[in-house]
């Protein structure tokens, strides 16, 4: 990346972050998982704790943040959401949705919720995980302050990236195998078919993506899987039924030359059948936003990509 690029991604992560330090967002403790009365149907993803935080103490919660992000922190009781299209054009599709947050938070509105709904108008039903993060300060405010020391090289593709991801990912990634697992098993309820379970991952949450994508046993295969803007992630093994997969990326992101390059790289030489979008423009976080940037079209590409691999055909 050119320094002035740099530079201008710099200032632009470090504005947001002062933002919120400006902003009277406030925490708010999130409902347990099969206890809400409103909204979508919350599911808890493992049958008891998950394994590896049987010693965590933090409460999961909400901060709404200064742009109307709903951003969730402390996960510890992973969970899934979930989000039915209308019956009347339902195909039997599901994606579990992976929401990015560089493994400290979970961008639930960009690359959750709003993912959800679009993917309901396309008849896909639709799970937000709420995966396992690295715990956070209860504080808003001390949360936004630290968080500005990690988001910044993060965003840049500078510091300790690589060994980051390789620390937080696994719990997270286990969480995603559970949850398709989950829903596979609970297939005929939502009326799914098992066979078109696939996974959508932002970010950290590409991270998520790729791994389970390349590490699972037949209950957790996710029939397809979509990795968008990918935080960076060492494949140990491409496992000869790895799915297809679809990737996407903007050029001027500092983290598509260290993650979503080396992975489709190594996904095309293992013989996997994966297809890439790399687009000129549109930064890192891009989602649904319309920038007026090449990247705008990743989510016709996406549906168009599943509408060839008959995953929005209607299941009988």
């Amino acid at each position: 990346m050119k320094q002035s690029k740099r530079s201008a991604v710099v200032a632009i992560a470090a504005g947001a972050v002062l933002s919120v330090l400006c902003a009277c967002a406030t925490g708010k403790i999130v409902t347990p998982p099969e206890q809400s009365s409103t909204g979508p149907q919350r599911i808890a993803v493992w049958p008891g704790v998950a394994p590896g935080a049987e010693k965590l103490k933090q409460v999961e919660q909400e901060t709404v943040a200064p742009w109307g992000d709903r951003v969730v922190r402390n996960v510890v009781k992973p969970s899934l959401e979930v989000y039915r299209p209308d019956p009347a054009i339902a195909n039997g599709t599901a994606v579990i949705i992976c929401p990015g947050g560089a493994f400290r938070f979970l961008s639930i509105d960009l690359e959750g919720e709003q993912i959800a709904r679009w993917l309901n108008s396309k008849g896909i039903t639709a799970f937000i995980l709420r995966y396992r993060v690295e715990e956070t300060p209860a504080s808003d405010f001390t949360f936004s302050i630290d968080i500005l020391g990690i988001l910044v090289p993060l965003l840049t593709g500078g510091g300790a990236i690589h060994e980051d991801m390789q620390r937080l990912g696994p719990p997270a990634i286990a969480d995603a195998q559970q949850a398709i697992k989950l829903v596979r098993k609970r297939a005929k309820e939502w009326g799914i078919s098992s066979r078109k379970i696939g996974v959508l991952g932002f970010s950290a949450g590409g991270v998520v993506a790729t791994g389970v994508a390349t590490d699972h046993d037949s209950a957790s295969r996710p029939d397809f899987a979509g990795i968008i803007y990918s935080g960076p992630w060492n494949i140990a093994k491409v496992p000869s039924d790895t799915p297809p997969v679809f990737l996407a990326a903007a050029a001027d992101d500092g983290l598509t030359a260290i993650s979503t390059l080396p992975i489709y790289k190594t996904l095309q030489a293992a013989g996997v059948e994966a297809e890439l979008h790399v687009y000129a423009e549109g930064g890192h976080g891009f989602a649904l936003k319309q920038q007026e940037t090449t990247s705008d079209q990743w989510a016709k590409a996406f549906t168009d990509w599943l509408e060839m691999k008959n995953m929005l055909k209607r299941s009988k």
